[in-house]
């Protein structure tokens, strides 16, 4: 049963370490690429759409999205609301955690547009993403009571994937890498971003050069 309920948000060579008792038990470090997703206006949409139509459609979404990661060899580590939180590298480490975190942060935004073409949702023709990107350390463990416990990701990585993701609104665009993101990627994917300066992020010390793209026109 754990095995099934682990396969819905790992890749399938990660789940022996995860049911490993000690392994999971123990908090490490790691450096990873933390993804954070939210769909934009959507608090709004979803106060005038049917409660039943509205819960069938998040399920399709999550069950689209949750797909996309694992095919880029990610973890979902939480769905909160309509946000998507999702990390590359842990628990089984990755070639280029970076390059896969922002390829799959095009093709959700790819996944969000086919669901809505299929299964329209309030009257609108199109729902906007926004994301952020961050690499860096974090710790990863699993934590909880007796009763319940989660594995799961923290730290200022996941933090600051998920200040990046709320900057989009402010600076303009869909999709937002941090530097040391934007170093690891490919020329073909570098090509896809313009630099938008060194910004203040919120719960930091120190600022972050960062890159911003449009997923779509």
């Amino acid at each position: 049963r754990q095995r099934r309920v682990l396969l819905s948000y790992l890749p399938s060579p990660a789940i022996d370490r995860m049911l490993d008792e000690d392994e999971a038990g123990r908090g490490r470090k790691a450096e990873a690429a933390v993804l954070f997703s939210d769909l934009r206006g959507f608090t709004s949409l979803s106060e005038r759409v049917d409660p039943i139509e509205l819960v069938e459609w998040m399920d399709a979404f999550f069950s689209r999205a949750t797909a996309t990661v694992l095919d880029e060899l990610g973890m979902v580590d939480k769905l909160i609301g309509d946000a998507v939180l999702a990390v590359f590298g842990i628990p089984e480490a990755l070639e280029n955690p970076a390059e896969r975190a922002v390829r799959c942060a095009f093709r959700l935004d790819e996944t969000l547009q086919q669901l809505v073409r299929e299964r329209p949702i309030g009257g609108v023709a199109a729902i906007r993403m926004g994301i952020g990107v961050h690499y860096g350390p974090l710790v990863a463990g699993s934590i909880g009571s007796d009763a319940r416990r989660t594995f799961t990701v923290f730290g200022d990585t996941v933090n600051t994937a998920s200040r990046l993701e709320g900057m989009t609104k402010t600076l303009g665009r869909d999709l937002i890498i941090s530097e040391p993101v934007y170093e690891q990627l490919s020329e073909t994917l570098r090509e896809r971003f313009e630099p938008l300066g060194r910004h203040d992020i919120r719960g930091r010390t120190d600022g972050l050069f960062l890159y911003g793209c449009a997923l779509r026109g």
